[in-house]
């Protein structure tokens, strides 16, 4: 369960695991650009008191973290995490290769270097190529409105403050050759950016790990 409060009054929004015991707990109707203070329930253990805030409003300017290459670092993660709240950091968007196996244990110890950031700041995920499309990574992230396609939760828009942003697995493709083409990438990306959240945004980004143009391999 989360314990929150909003403006004074006090919530509780409870789920139920799944099949790897992880919860996925949504706050609905939450004002924006307000103060959120909550506790992390799990039957008998709870978390201190944290804090977070709320979307600011469409029209607000945002302060952006943008990260890549993490690899589960034990000494980049902290600093980027210490660095971030000292900023004051809105947003942080990591840009794929968060492990190095995309093993489960590897996704608990990424989130355990970042978790002084992630206590406070909205955090996105971008797929990379050393996340492997595998089960631990779509079982260990969730990303709320993500595009509905069958490998999971790997291409995504999402519009805060005055920034639309969408991440996006361009594998092995040219963006140019993949806009040309009606697969669900491409079409989900039009509709995307044809929408009122990104027509009206002030900054519209693209997050991909992999570069949208190269020669490949030798």
């Amino acid at each position: 369960c989360v314990r929150y409060q909003v403006e004074g009054v006090e919530y509780e929004v409870c789920a139920d695991p799944d099949g790897n015991r992880q919860y996925e707990v949504r706050l609905s109707g939450l004002p924006r650009a307000a103060e959120i203070r909550f506790r992390a329930v799990v039957g008998d253990v709870e978390s201190a008191e944290l804090r977070f805030f709320s979307a600011p409003a469409d029209s607000a300017p945002l302060r952006l973290m943008v990260f890549s290459d993490a690899h589960i670092n034990p000494v980049t993660l902290p600093l980027l995490a210490a660095h971030g709240l000292a900023d004051g950091v809105d947003l942080a968007v990591s840009v794929g290769d968060h492990v190095d196996l995309s093993e489960t244990e590897e996704y608990d110890a990424y989130f355990d270097l970042l978790r002084p950031l992630l206590h406070h700041v909205p955090w996105w995920p971008t797929i990379g190529n050393h996340d492997r499309r595998s089960e631990a990574y779509f079982s260990s992230i969730v990303v709320p409105g993500a595009a509905p396609n069958p490998g999971g939760e790997s291409y995504y828009s999402a519009r805060v403050g005055v920034v639309w942003f969408a991440a996006l697995e361009l594998k092995d493709l040219v963006i140019s050759a993949l806009m040309e083409k009606d697969v669900g990438e491409a079409v989900w990306l039009r509709e995307a950016l044809a929408s009122p959240e990104a027509r009206d945004a002030t900054w519209r980004l693209l997050f991909l790990h992999e570069p949208p143009w190269s020669q490949n391999w030798a």
